[in-house]
């Protein structure tokens, strides 16, 4: 476990707190790391979510990062740690007021995914006000493809009857072929208007990219000599104009360069 208090220990502003699991099994050539947040906050923001890396080798080879968690829409390979959690945000956690946001990264051997979502409510049981607003994108290396979906939402509710509302929906998915389907709707107490769109263009095509063979390529820059060398630090200008001269020499030169 890990954690960080600031600026004191008895009296925190920010507190951090990890748990954490991981091994390395050469038998079943893996190696994996998992960490969860719990009862961390900032100020009076509380923050929570879980983080996972999966490194394996072998004929079944793979790599997962996740933080937050994945695209709703992915399935992701077999984990040996459950799926993360959202990272998540309590802006305001009471009875009468709640802002939540959350949100996830995710890298996997064929994708990049993330997106972010927020919702609120303000009011009473008899009045309220509820919204809603989240982002979603999953983009596919091999073959390339990309999916991008927004939905929002806003809705006042009295005495538990929506008594006005808006949502809408939108997904753009491509690019062989284009595909864009979206849905908007008003609501006024018991009628509604509602729109869709659900059109595609293009030709189909699938353009698949040709596999790398990575582990030669690392064994490759681990063995080279230039991977390994130190360099030492980038010289100021007084360094360079003094730095042939003799120990004594170059710290006359330096004073001669700084009071000049």
């Amino acid at each position: 476990m890990i954690r960080l208090a600031l600026p004191t220990e008895d009296d925190p502003v920010a507190l951090i707190q990890v748990s954490f699991a991981g091994a390395i099994e050469f038998d079943k050539k893996r190696l994996y790391f998992f960490a969860s947040l719990f009862d961390s906050r900032l100020l009076f923001i509380t923050i929570d979510g879980d983080m996972g890396l999966l490194l394996a080798w072998g004929d079944d080879a793979n790599f997962v990062v996740s933080v937050g968690g994945f695209h709703p829409r992915f399935s992701p390979p077999p984990l040996p740690f459950p799926s993360p959690r959202r990272i998540s945000v309590s802006l305001i956690d009471t009875d009468y007021a709640r802002v939540r946001i959350e949100g996830y990264f995710a890298v996997t051997t064929n994708t990049v995914q993330f997106g972010a979502a927020a919702d609120l409510y303000f009011g009473f049981s008899a009045l309220n006000v509820t919204g809603h607003l989240s982002f979603d994108a999953l983009f596919q290396f091999s073959p390339f493809h990309f999916s991008i979906e927004l939905s929002a939402s806003f809705s006042v509710n009295v005495f538990g009857i929506g008594g006005f509302g808006v949502s809408l929906r939108g997904l753009l998915e491509g690019p062989t072929p284009w595909h864009i389907h979206g849905t908007a709707s008003i609501s006024l107490f018991f009628f509604s208007i509602d729109v869709d769109v659900d059109t595609s263009w293009g030709e189909s095509r699938q353009d698949v990219l040709p596999p790398i063979a990575v582990m030669p390529l690392l064994k490759a820059e681990l063995e080279s000599p230039q991977s390994w060398r130190a360099l030492p630090p980038p010289t100021t200008a007084c360094e360079s104009r003094c730095g042939s001269f003799p120990t004594t020499a170059r710290w006359c030169c330096t004073r001669s360069v700084f009071s000049a």
